[in-house]
């Protein structure tokens, strides 16, 4: 029984273990992935530059990569509705 237990205990712990390895695999391909665009493809795209700018500036924005996970926060925060203001001509009793 209590080899049982020790079992199903340490199963959370190796599935995190080896969700990090393979994890640090991906990453890994990810990087050499990176390097040959960067060493090749980059390279190769500014001869197009003369004859089809656009197409390099489409390339060139579609090799930034833009971090969404870096923040929750709203960048633009709603603006409040105005309130609106009293009639004029009215006249109050005080």
């Amino acid at each position: 029984m209590i080899d049982g237990y020790k079992a199903i205990v340490t199963k959370p712990r190796d599935n995190i273990a080896a969700g990090k390895t393979v994890t640090q695999a991906l990453s890994d391909q990810f990087d050499a992935a990176d390097e040959t665009l960067s060493e090749i493809l980059d390279g190769l795209i500014v001869q197009f530059q003369a004859t089809n700018a656009k197409f390099v500036s489409d390339y060139n924005n579609a090799r930034t990569i833009v971090d969404q996970s870096a923040s929750h926060a709203s960048p633009n925060q709603p603006t409040p509705a105005p309130t609106p203001a009293a009639p004029t001509g009215l006249k109050t009793n005080p």
